[in-house]
């Protein structure tokens, strides 16, 4: 057996191992982690055997019962558990744990456990009693749903429909994440969903830009175009999420465009959770996702305005629990509001003392990883799953702009209007930029109707990688290669 470096850990009942990822592990997932006894957790979600460390700068491993953990180099393959296991035995052969600020062990910066009455056991037991009052919430939705009784049925309980805000780097995907774990252990099949443009989330926001809902019962069929939006049969997950594209990361840019996508988000899950409670007595996964609820994070804006967005995020999509990790004045200022009415309750949950501020390059990797992982690449420089070559002259690029009538531009006495989005016709792309693919009913309506609402406002199919251009000869030559997440023509 070849010698490789690693490290072994104990971890006590109710502790938890913070662990700081270097950029280059947080990309291409370096390090895993093995469970030599005992059970632990990343997320809510149990570890297996060997688990290569999640694409995350900063990681919580808990556990509830006790655990031995060995991190180590990914390429190394641990195997089955046994006698005959090199690896696994001399690692239980090992009296002591290693120290961990003495073992140099590529991709790991830095690692500590957290005291075992510390905040992290304030902060698990907290989520937990969070999903707890959840359950108690979807259990009364299941029940009032399953009714046949006509004038029960006009007063549905609803479901819990969750919102989490708080700062930047403040724990809410995590936290999202966590609960999501959670719901899923127990049978649940609750909607996910993201409203922050800033963040990329493997599996529902891959790009950033973007606000995204997905399905983990049934999934979206025709996902991406609103108007034909409706409940699969499928009994599998989702295979797209529902994707609005904003085109910037920085809702100071366009707040109008971002609230108009948020309304529009509302519209659509209110569709499908309207189409989920009418089949929810013959449908069982009807019944379990309209029962289940909604997950979904919030913005990071925390000012003034960012509160104002949080009160229209939560009439839109139609909260009723809303979570504030660590944020004293968004706390007060959304239980002030929302005292005097039982339908939304407002919920402070403190920040994780392992909650760290990420560094721009550890951001960036993560950002790029989510865009890989969408292409199915898995090393920079990979051709992924598909590549598209089109011609030039048969695309229709836009590019969407913005155009905002600020306060100070109206006449006095008259309310700020809705921002507008302008579009302008493109000639060509950039190598390395990610486009977004439309419908063909929103470039339908588009081309013949000239209706540009039906681009911006209109959700997309989803994306393309521009991974090469080349030059013809004559009027509109030229090709653009493009990485495509699947085989196939483009939709529209």
């Amino acid at each position: 057996m070849s010698a490789f470096k690693s490290v072994k850990l104990t971890l006590l009942p109710s502790s938890e191992l913070r662990l700081s990822l270097s950029a280059s592990s947080v990309s291409s997932q370096i390090l895993s982690v093995t469970v030599l006894s005992g059970s632990a957790e990343i997320f809510g979600t149990e570890l297996g055997l060997t688990t290569k460390l999640p694409t995350s700068s900063n990681l919580p491993i808990f556990t509830y019962y006790g655990c031995q953990l060995l991190i180590h180099p990914s390429e190394v393959e641990v195997g089955e558990p046994g006698p005959e296991n090199e690896i696994i035995q001399d690692a239980l052969s090992r009296e002591d744990d290693d120290d961990i600020d003495e073992v140099e062990l590529e991709g790991l910066e830095d690692a500590y456990i957290a005291a075992k009455d510390g905040d992290s056991v304030i902060t698990s037991i907290n989520i937990v009693n969070t999903h707890a009052q959840l359950e108690v919430m979807r259990d009364t939705a299941r029940r009032s749903l399953m009714s046949t009784n006509e004038a029960a049925k006009e007063e549905v309980n609803p479901s819990p429909r969750v919102l989490i805000v708080g700062d930047t780097d403040s724990g809410k995907a995590s936290l999202m994440k966590t609960l999501t774990s959670y719901a899923l252990k127990i049978g649940r099949q609750p909607l996910v969903c993201s409203i922050n443009p800033k963040r990329a989330i493997g599996g529902l926001s891959n790009v950033e830009g973007c606000l995204s809902a997905r399905s983990l019962s049934g999934g979206f069929k025709d996902a991406a175009y609103v108007d034909s939006f409706e409940v699969s049969s499928a009994s599998g997950p989702g295979t797209s999420p529902l994707t609005f594209f904003y085109g910037s990361t920085d809702l100071k840019k366009n707040e109008g465009f971002y609230k108009e996508l948020v309304e529009r988000m509302g519209e659509s899950l209110a569709k499908r959770e309207r189409a989920c409670e009418e089949k929810a007595v013959t449908s069982p996964h009807a019944l379990n996702e309209a029962s289940s609820g909604l997950i979904c994070m919030a913005s990071e804006r925390v000012d003034a305005a960012g509160v104002k967005l949080h009160l229209h995020t939560i009439e839109k999509l139609r909260i009723n629990v809303v979570i504030v990790l660590g944020h004293d004045s968004v706390y007060n200022k959304l239980s002030k509001k929302f005292a005097d009415q039982d339908k939304v309750k407002v919920i402070k949950l403190p920040k994780s003392g392992g909650v760290m501020k990420k560094e721009a390059a550890v951001r960036s990797a993560s950002v790029s990883r989510c865009a890989r992982s969408y292409f199915g690449v898995d090393k920079a420089g990979a051709p992924g799953r598909s590549i598209v070559t089109k011609p030039l002259m048969d695309l229709d690029i836009i590019k969407m702009e913005s155009v905002a009538v600020g306060g100070t531009m109206l006449p006095v006495g008259q309310a700020e209007v809705s921002t507008n989005v302008n579009l302008k016709k493109l000639d060509s792309l950039t190598q390395n930029s990610i486009v977004g693919i439309c419908h063909p009913k929103a470039a339908a309506e588009y081309n013949e109707l000239g209706s540009a609402e039906s681009i911006y406002k209109g959700s997309i199919a989803g994306f393309l990688h521009v991974k090469s251009l080349t030059e013809g000869d004559g009027e509109g030559g030229g090709n653009i290669v493009f990485m495509s997440p699947c085989e196939g023509t483009l939709p529209s």
